[in-house]
């Protein structure tokens, strides 16, 4: 039989534990409730960029935009906004330069390519 001094250090453990949970449900009542406050402010957001992409979609649809059109010249148009993750630099100047079509070429350091430059 536990002794009256067992009883009373596991009353004050599952007090302990209880507050411990009460503690942690504020913190993630807290947190939920923070994030259903970025939920609903993003709502405006989202419409907004819904309308957008459903003029870009109209405007493609129409070909009114003209960075979409077939260009005659046979040139190509080089900009820092291409889509992807790189902008333009050093090598991707020279590559338009020297008609290289590989970047890895230049990156691999090879001293019997790169003197053809020169």
């Amino acid at each position: 039989m536990a002794s009256l001094r067992d009883i009373k250090r596991r009353i004050k453990s599952v007090r302990n534990t209880s507050q411990i949970t009460k503690a942690m449900q504020m913190v993630a009542s807290a947190k939920m409730r923070r994030a259903q406050e970025l939920a609903l402010k993003g709502r405006v957001y989202i419409r907004a960029l819904s309308r957008v992409f459903k003029h870009l979609q109209e405007s493609i649809a129409e070909g009114s935009v003209q960075l979409m059109e077939k260009r005659e010249t046979g040139k190509q148009l080089y900009s820092g906004c291409t889509g992807f993750a790189f902008g333009i630099g050093l090598e991707r100047l020279a590559m338009i330069r020297w008609g290289i079509r590989d970047i890895r070429l230049l990156i691999e350091n090879d001293v019997r390519f790169l003197a053809q430059f020169q």
